[in-house]
């Protein structure tokens, strides 16, 4: 399992239109990939900073 971290100034602040925007341009990146990797799980965090987990 490897941790990604993408940093997003503010983005624990974002409202919720604009989160499921990201999660959007994520989902479009790892369906890009195919198989490769298998998202497990995000989180985000009030400093700023976008952490996934991938299998």
């Amino acid at each position: 399992m490897f941790v990604i971290e993408q940093p997003i100034p503010g983005v624990g602040f974002f409202g919720l239109e604009k989160k499921q925007q990201n999660s959007a341009n994520s989902n479009a990146a790892i369906a890009k990939l195919g198989d490769a990797i298998e998202w497990d799980h995000s989180l985000c965090a009030r400093t700023g900073h976008l952490s996934g987990l991938v299998r």
